[in-house]
Formats: C-alpha cells, sequence, structure tokens
C-alpha cells in the first residue's frame, strides 16, 4: 500500500477538478471519458473485504468534458464491517488529493409511489440512522441539509429533490421501518452517503448526491426489493445518471 500523495506522483496523474463515487450497479464510466491512469483501492487504503457485487474498488483518473475528474467504482459500506470512520476513507482521500467537489451516487429504494424504479432524485437533506438510538428519537430528529451545496442542488433543480434516509444495512428494510420513514417525511432510503456526506462537509468539500431509485422499498406498491433488482435497473439508468453529473462538473 502505497500513500496517497506518492500514487498521485509515481502515476503522473493530472489534477482532478471533481470526484464521482459511482454506487451499487453504477460502476460504468460517461460516455466521452478518457482514462489517464487507474488503480485499485486496495494500493491505497486497507481493505478489510472483498468488494460487495457492483462495487469494483477501483478508481480512475481521466477526462470527461473537457474536466479531470476522478471516478470511483464502488464504496466501503458500513455494513461490511467497517466502522464510520473507515467507510468514509474515500472522502478523505479526495480531501488528500485537493479536489474540490465530490459528487456521490447511490441505489436507493423509494418510499413514495411518487418515485418509480428508474428515476432519480437529487438529495437535498438525509436522516442517518445508525447506531442504537437513532430510530428511538427520529420522529424529533430534522432532516440534515447542511452537507448539500446549494448552487450545486440549483443545477439540479429539474430533477426531484428530496430526503434520504441512510440505513445500516445489510438487510433492507421492514415494512415497519418503511412506515416509520414515510412518517417522517423521506423520500428514499439506502445503505450509504449520508455518513459519507457529512465527512465531506466536514472536510470543505462541495457535496452533490444523487440516488438512482432502483425499486420501491418493502411493502410500497407490493415491493419485495431484491439486489438483482438493484443492479438491473442502476444499469439501465447510466446515461440519465451522467447527463445530469455533467450538470456538476462544469
Amino acid at each position: 500500500m502505497t500513500s496517497p500523495e506518492s500514487w498521485l506522483t509515481r502515476r503522473g496523474a493530472p489534477q482532478p477538478r471533481a470526484a464521482i463515487i459511482l454506487g451499487s450497479g453504477l460502476g460504468h464510466p460517461p460516455p466521452g471519458y478518457v482514462e489517464v491512469v487507474s488503480g485499485a483501492y486496495q494500493e491505497l487504503l486497507p481493505l478489510l473485504h472483498p468488494p460487495v457485487p457492483g462495487h469494483a474498488h477501483r478508481l480512475s483518473i481521466g477526462f470527461w468534458k473537457g474536466v479531470c475528474v476522478l471516478l470511483l467504482y464502488g464504496r466501503l459500506h458500513y455494513y461490511e464491517g467497517y466502522p464510520l470512520e473507515q467507510s468514509t476513507a474515500l472522502v478523505r482521500l479526495v480531501a488528500t488529493w485537493n479536489i474540490p467537489r465530490l459528487i456521490f451516487t447511490n441505489a436507493a429504494g423509494s418510499l413514495t409511489p411518487a418515485l418509480k424504479p428508474g428515476d432519480l432524485m437529487a438529495i437535498r437533506a438525509h436522516y442517518m440512522l445508525v447506531g442504537s438510538t437513532a430510530w428511538k428519537h427520529l420522529l424529533s430528529k430534522t432532516p440534515n441539509e447542511r452537507p448539500y451545496t446549494s448552487q450545486l442542488l440549483q443545477r439540479l433543480s429539474d430533477l426531484p429533490q428530496g430526503t434520504y434516509a441512510a440505513v445500516p444495512g445489510p438487510c433492507y428494510e421492514t415494512p415497519a421501518e418503511v412506515r416509520a420513514l414515510s412518517r417522517c417525511q423521506a423520500h428514499a432510503v439506502g445503505m450509504s452517503t449520508a455518513w459519507e456526506a457529512e465527512a465531506a462537509h466536514h472536510l470543505g468539500l462541495e457535496v452533490a448526491a444523487l440516488s438512482c431509485i432502483t425499486n420501491y422499498a418493502t411493502g410500497i406498491q407490493g415491493s419485495t426489493p431484491a439486489h438483482q433488482e438493484v443492479m438491473e435497473v442502476s444499469r439501465r439508468s447510466y446515461d440519465k445518471l451522467f447527463h445530469h453529473i455533467s450538470k456538476l462538473i462544469e
């Protein structure tokens, strides 16, 4: 494992202006992307486990629409056994490399019939439901809007903007949990992003996040989520997702 600084120097990599974390089933380069250098996460990070299916654990630096970007194919999940500090290692890597803007993507379940599988949602706020008392205090919580940069949200004004609920995983939510989240006016639920976005905001990065709605959460429209459905819908959403991400790197 090498240090982040020496890895960039040894590879002769250009300086990225934005980083994009590609979530479950979204690990595909944008149309027209030209790679300059690439490598495996394990070259830079102490990894405990092999990647979850749909997360390649690979990074790439290259040019897209004339802008140098860092693509991060997959993330480190809390449910894999990484403590929150380690699950935000990619965020700290972006900050170490002085990349000012970090764009998150994730696969999420819809908590409302208004958001259908295949839709995209810009995250404007989140609930972070990790820890033994998180659900106990849910009704008294206010969703956290601070991490999400308002100027970047304005560029996504043609998308639905909503509140994302981050749960530990790896199991999908029960019908009772889905009802509780809906009652708190959350719009989508997933197993990532909230703690990463908070870490990025703390480190002074500009932050935007997009959820690819891959399924209805348990009980919504009679749904029973499955990982294969998540992966398939994510793959079908590439072009639409990158169309909106392109507005965030200009």
